[in-house]
């Protein structure tokens, strides 16, 4: 299973990582059923003009420039727009694993080093380690800026 590919940054420090889902969602789920058929309820993509559906393939992304006028996007352009800067965890401080109370931790992501950056990262996991501290910064995730933690655990990282 391929990770999501990215990198540790602070001052001039940059360390090429990957990241891999830490834990499994285990919920509960439902499924919502018409109650006189018992049949799943589907939510059909349809084209406003002609009303047929729209599979996945017959979608794609655009951005509103003007009322009615886009420009069309997809995910490999989107993604060549990225800088290294966007897809790096950038540390903005070290604090004491006290300071940050676990409430706010969603979900957990084991930081693995790509090639070349093993040593880098084990020896600012260890000083970590050493001093009690984690890394707190930010990263982009999907489109957005969230706030994240870097913790030692254990021989690991974990964000």
């Amino acid at each position: 299973m391929a990770g999501r590919k990215g990198a540790i940054a602070f001052g001039l420090v940059y360390i090429p990582v990957e990241l891999f889902t830490a834990t499994q969602d285990d919920a509960v789920r439902f499924n919502q059923l018409a109650k006189d058929s018992m049949k799943r309820v589907r939510y059909v993509k349809t084209c406003p003009d002609c009303q047929r559906e729209l599979k996945p393939d017959d979608i794609v992304k655009g951005y509103q420039y003007e009322k009615g006028k886009y420009v069309v996007v997809d995910d490999a352009e989107l993604d060549a727009i990225k800088t290294d800067a966007d897809r790096a965890m950038k540390i903005v401080q070290f604090s004491d694993m006290a300071d940050v109370p676990p409430l706010y931790f969603e979900k957990p992501y084991q930081v693995v080093a790509q090639a070349g950056g093993e040593k880098a990262l084990e020896l600012l996991r260890r000083a970590m380690v050493d001093e009690g501290k984690i890394a707190i910064g930010t990263t982009v995730m999907g489109n957005s800026e969230t706030p994240i933690a870097l913790i030692p655990h254990d021989d690991d990282l974990v964000m």
